[in-house]
């Protein structure tokens, strides 16, 4: 998916990859990768039925991943997006060494990890690492292209930039985004907006990543709120047994007080008589 408009470098095509984090808290979320191809790149390869016929994603979907796409952009460029969920913060680092680069996962490109840290009133989300493209666009290669098409990348990469006059930064972009849940406190992110944080991660260069996130932890809150107003029901249901025990008493004490009045008027006349 990376590498097939490397067949397209003489036309002068470009194509931008971001790898992306959706951090939902608690440890869930989506790792997704996306490849944006221009206009140039699509008509070199047949338009978008062309494409479609020259990605290979069937081990893709066998090892869960979802695919979707090409589907046509703004322009008259295609995109192509690939995504997993994860349901712990070892499968999110896990998913995201898988991304790229072969061997043990702490040699890979994408060593990136991912954590939770929960709390009673706040969670707290981190994610760091760094992003490792010295290796260029051998980065992406596998085992898989070797054999199906005699190189790692599936086509020998050097010659063509190098009959272009082009370097391979100058047709391929890649950016890593992510996005956690809550506020973010810090991160070193080249920017920041609604859609969450990206970096800029360039052939050729290593590009360190940090961001942490604070928010708040509404299942806890949920249950204090609840032991709250079971507590407050509890005492005002305590306090009115107690002025209806109390009301009681007085009522009863008012019944019988005419009786004792008049006892203590006849205690007075017997014995003024006497």
């Amino acid at each position: 998916m990376l590498l097939v408009a490397a067949l397209v470098v003489l036309g002068g095509c470009r194509v931008d990859t971001r790898v992306s984090v959706l951090d939902k808290g608690g440890g869930h979320g989506t790792v997704s990768v996306s490849a944006v191809l221009d206009h140039q790149a699509v008509q070199a390869l047949g338009g978008e039925s062309g494409l479609a016929g020259q990605l290979s994603v069937a081990d893709l979907t066998a090892a869960g991943w979802s695919v979707s796409g090409p589907s046509s952009t703004p322009g008259g460029g295609a995109t192509f997006t690939v995504s997993h969920g994860y349901s712990n913060p070892a499968e999110a680092s896990r998913l995201l060494a898988e991304v790229a680069g072969t061997g043990p996962q702490s040699s890979r490109p994408f060593q990136l990890t991912v954590s939770n840290h929960g709390g009673f009133f706040h969670d707290r989300d981190v994610i760091s690492g760094r992003i490792d493209l010295t290796c260029g666009l051998s980065c992406f290669g596998d085992q898989g292209l070797q054999s199906a098409l005699g190189n790692p990348n599936g086509v020998a990469t050097a010659p063509l930039f190098q009959q272009a006059g082009q370097q391979p930064a100058q047709a391929f972009g890649f950016t890593f985004g992510a996005r956690l849940p809550g506020s973010v406190d810090s991160s070193n992110a080249a920017s920041r907006n609604r859609s969450g944080l990206s970096w800029t991660t360039p052939l050729g260069k290593v590009t360190e990543v940090s961001a942490t996130s604070e928010s708040l932890n509404t299942g806890h809150v949920i249950l204090l709120s609840i032991l709250g107003g079971l507590f407050i029901a509890a005492v005002l249901v305590a306090l009115i047994f107690l002025w209806r025990r109390r009301g009681g008493k007085h009522a009863r004490r008012r019944k019988f007080w005419p009786f004792r009045k008049s006892l203590r008027a006849w205690y007075l006349v017997v014995g003024s008589d006497c």
